[in-house]
């Protein structure tokens, strides 16, 4: 009998001590994620990760200090310039020479920017109308159609993406997009200057307008970034692929790791006084 009373003494005592220990380990993480609440996130997205890897480097080792109007530029067009693995201290994100030949193809492959030209007026062409005028044409076609629709049947339901739309239409107009194609704008200007096909004046004159309107149409930066995830749908044709369920969370990941959208006032007054380029020379 007393055996029996000594293996039921040891399993229990065993038993607590595996409660106290996982009671720990729960506190623990409690803790953890309650001071990094993104931590848990940013295991899930490689991209985040690599990228606050190499930001928390940039600030401790970083000897340049750009002007606060690029620095506001950068912000602005944050999610194009982390997917591209940029540094927020440096024009276009880019760092050294050896980057811009990636950033010229992408310019080709994707804007069909090759030289001054090309690059002012496409820039031009965004800022004065960009995909805004193709939304809200869209829009209006759409709103017609679905009431044809629910005349013919008073049951038609309109699906997910075209509802989000046409609510993103109703509460902004055809500046729902004004974020996506000015966040564009901010990114895109900044790497045709580095590859050479424009001037700093040029640079900042185009971009600085492109911030301006931002200003104007929104109050914070939650709201530009919200009309350039509405872009991005809009542009995927989509507002459920893996594409902009991959931005949305990078974009909570780095509004919550509080290192970018909290380090630069959206009020800021933007400036268009041209910088001294000795300081924002590439590295070689």
């Amino acid at each position: 009998m007393e055996f029996f009373k000594n293996i039921l003494y040891d399993i229990i005592y065993t038993v607590s001590w595996i409660l106290i220990l996982l009671l720990f380990i729960l506190f623990f993480l409690s803790v953890y994620y309650k001071v990094y609440p993104d931590a848990k996130k940013k295991r899930q997205n490689p991209l985040y990760k690599k990228y606050i890897k190499k930001q928390i480097y940039y600030n401790n080792t970083n000897p340049y200090s750009i002007p606060t109007t690029i620095r506001w530029l950068n912000t602005a067009g944050a999610l194009l310039l982390i997917q591209n693995m940029g540094n927020f201290y440096y024009v276009a994100g880019i760092e050294g020479k050896n980057e811009i030949p990636g950033i010229q193809k992408m310019l080709l492959d994707y804007w069909d920017i090759t030289d001054k030209n090309s690059a002012i007026n496409t820039m031009k062409s965004v800022l004065e109308t960009g995909m805004r005028a193709k939304y809200r044409r869209n829009m209006e076609i759409t709103e017609i159609y679905i009431e044809q629709m629910r005349e013919r049947n008073p049951k038609y339901t309109v699906n997910s993406y075209r509802k989000e739309m046409l609510v993103a239409y109703e509460k902004y107009g055809e500046n729902a997009l004004l974020g996506w194609d000015m966040g564009r704008i901010a990114y895109i200007i900044q790497c045709c200057y580095v590859c050479g096909y424009i001037s700093m004046e040029d640079m900042m004159d185009i971009g600085v307008d492109a911030g301006l309107k931002l200003q104007s149409a929104f109050n914070s930066w939650e709201e530009v970034m919200e009309s350039y995830l509405f872009g991005l749908k809009f542009w995927l044709k989509d507002n459920k692929c893996q594409t902009v369920k991959q931005r949305k969370q990078l974009y909570k990941q780095i509004r919550k790791g509080k290192k970018v959208f909290s380090a630069i006032s959206f009020h800021t007054q933007l400036s268009k006084t041209i910088p001294n380029e000795e300081e924002l020379m590439l590295q070689n």
